[in-house]
């Protein structure tokens, strides 16, 4: 089947069996897992990955291919598990889920949820006609000038949620986090743990599968957070660093997009085009410090030592029951990302076709196979949500919608359920222990945590910086003493001894601490030396060896920070 002629290759990969093995320079690699699944039938009525479906949804990709997968291995050595600081990582951590908040959760409208249950994109205008699929409403964006977007709820951080600081509290946990400040350091522990494994591009057209299939640099740069305490109890803040956004349309429309997909044109209208709002802010500015109480509806999962808070976007009872909550995206075209800081310049780049290398849905979703399905993926694993309703815009005009479950999101990323259900319970049990290590050897002390897996070294960096004077919740804080503490501080040094950062390297004054975590599997009795997968049949134990990087000289311990800060494109 696999030599037939005419069909694209991802409909030959969708029905190959096979895999072939290769070989591990100096030694013999060897299978260590096999996945037993058989794979996914097409549907009966599929004729092509651009034809249509007795739905109003266009199908122009595959099933994710489920098919036998071969993982090089070799024999442990003796030394192996003598190694010092090498631990067996435990096979298991509990999960419990908390009851939401009683907070009305949104729902689609204009139409949009038969999306849901019509597979494939749905265009805004026809491809035969042009002709209007939904209201002409959700044709034009509105511009940030025209919203008055202080009538939105703010985003809420951990260290200033009191539902998420009393549920902590209540249940014992030693961390809490959202999903916006642990899924970049998940995605990060991910890479290590899974030997930099890549998606699955196979359920492309041709065309894509001569293009990259690994993760995106911004997809793979270091991540920053911080560790604020309180009441024994650590907050996960997301670092905003201090460089300017060069995405800040995006967040605005994406705050904006979001209720006018669950208004209608009436409820929007009064919101957030209220002609006042356009020379008068017709809502209180956030305050800068102290609690706030959360207006929009969350969910909570308490995982081994830490608390996680998910946001629940929308709710549609056509979906399966326990799976019927879903994350609103909105997905700007490629041309824009590329230049986000000058969208008015590419909105002449419109999305017409299914198919092909630009202009289409698919590159838009190849896009985000590379660059936004991992951290979509931990996002609806914490909040059990049953999918992602994406809405593709140039930030001047809607193209389309379309419902990408849940279950295909992992199967594209981690390559079976079985998989993506060990990987997030394994990465998150491995982030505890690096917390719980550094909140010891640091108590009560704010901290600043910047972490990268280096695919070189297959080793995990992680730097601590103790935070001096950190406001936390002390509300008495002035704003530029607080807005201070966003960043590092600097101080200019010459260096002499590494040319690659520049001449007058900037240093911390702060005291920074080296960590690096290991992490290695053997399967069936081999230890892994490829991408990693493994299936319920298989003999699996992980470890990790965690240790602190002796350096005599600090210096060296500094310019390899101040190297990941910048790398994380956070900071100038």
């Amino acid at each position: 089947l696999s030599l037939r002629r005419g069909l694209p290759r991802a409909c030959r990969d969708a029905r190959a069996y096979s895999v072939s093995q290769t070989a591990l320079a100096g030694r013999r690699a060897s299978p260590v897992s096999r996945v037993e699944s058989l794979p996914t039938p097409l549907p009966s009525v599929y004729q092509g990955p651009v034809s249509m479906l007795p739905s109003l949804g266009y199908l122009y990709r595959f099933p994710p291919p489920s098919y036998p997968v071969l993982v090089k291995g070799v024999e442990v050595p003796s030394s192996f598990y003598a190694e010092e600081n090498r631990t067996l990582l435990p096979p298991d951590l509990e999960e419990v889920r908390l009851p939401s908040t009683d907070i009305p959760v949104p729902r689609l409208a204009h139409g949009l949820e038969k999306v849901l249950t019509s597979p494939g994109v749905h265009p805004l205008r026809s491809f035969h006609n042009r002709s209007l699929n939904f209201p002409n409403f959700l044709q034009f964006i509105h511009q940030p000038h025209e919203l008055d977007i202080n009538r939105l709820p703010p985003f809420i951080t951990t260290s200033r949620d009191p539902v998420v600081h009393r549920l902590a509290k209540e249940n014992n946990c030693l961390f809490k986090g959202s999903t916006s400040s642990t899924t970049g350091a998940l995605s990060q522990i991910y890479f290590l743990f899974s030997k930099f494994k890549s998606p699955s591009t196979s359920m492309l057209s041709s065309y894509f599968q001569k293009q990259p299939g690994n993760f995106t640099s911004s997809a793979c740069k270091p991540v920053t957070l911080f560790l604020r305490p309180r009441d024994g109890i650590y907050s996960l803040d997301a670092d905003p660093g201090n460089r300017p956004r060069d995405n800040q349309i995006l967040l605005d429309l994406g705050k904006s997009l979001e209720r006018m997909l669950t208004m209608d044109t009436a409820q929007f209208s009064e919101l957030l085009l209220n002609p006042n709002s356009l020379l008068t802010p017709s809502a209180t500015p956030t305050p800068l410090f102290g609690d706030i109480e959360p207006t929009e509806h969350y969910s909570y999962i308490k995982a081994g030592d830490i608390l996680l808070r998910s946001q629940t976007d929308c709710q549609s009872p056509l979906l399966p029951p326990g799976k019927d909550t879903f994350d609103l995206k909105t997905r700007a075209t490629v041309a824009v990302r590329i230049d986000v800081s000058n969208p008015h310049a590419h909105r002449d780049y419109r999305i017409d076709r299914l198919v092909g290398d630009e202009n289409s849905f698919e590159r838009e979703y190849y896009d985000m196979i590379r660059a936004a399905f991992m951290k979509y993926c931990f996002q609806m694993r914490i909040g059990h949500m049953g999918g992602i309703m994406v809405a593709y815009h140039n930030t001047a005009e809607m193209f389309g919608f379309e419902f990408i479950s849940f279950d295909e999101v992992q199967r594209v990323i981690f390559g079976s359920e079985y998989f993506a259900e060990a990987s997030f319970k394994n990465t998150l049990h491995l982030l505890q222990i690096m917390l719980r290590d550094i909140t010891s050897q640091f108590p009560m002390q704010p901290l600043r945590l910047t972490m990268h897996a280096n695919r070189n070294q297959n080793v995990l960096d992680v730097f601590v910086e103790e935070v001096d004077n950190d406001p936390g919740y002390d509300d008495n804080m002035n704003r530029d003493q607080n807005m201070d503490l966003r960043k590092p501080k600097f101080r200019e040094q010459p260096d002499e001894r590494n040319n690659r950062l520049l001449s007058q390297t900037k240093t911390i004054r702060n005291q920074v601490h080296w960590y690096t975590l290991n992490v290695d599997t053997v399967v069936n009795g081999l230890l892994v030396t490829g991408p990693l997968h493994y299936t319920a049949k298989d003999s699996v134990q992980t470890y990790y060896k965690w240790q602190k990087v002796a350096k005599e000289d600090k210096l060296d311990t500094l310019m390899a920070y101040a190297q990941l800060l910048r790398g994380s494109k956070l900071y100038t």
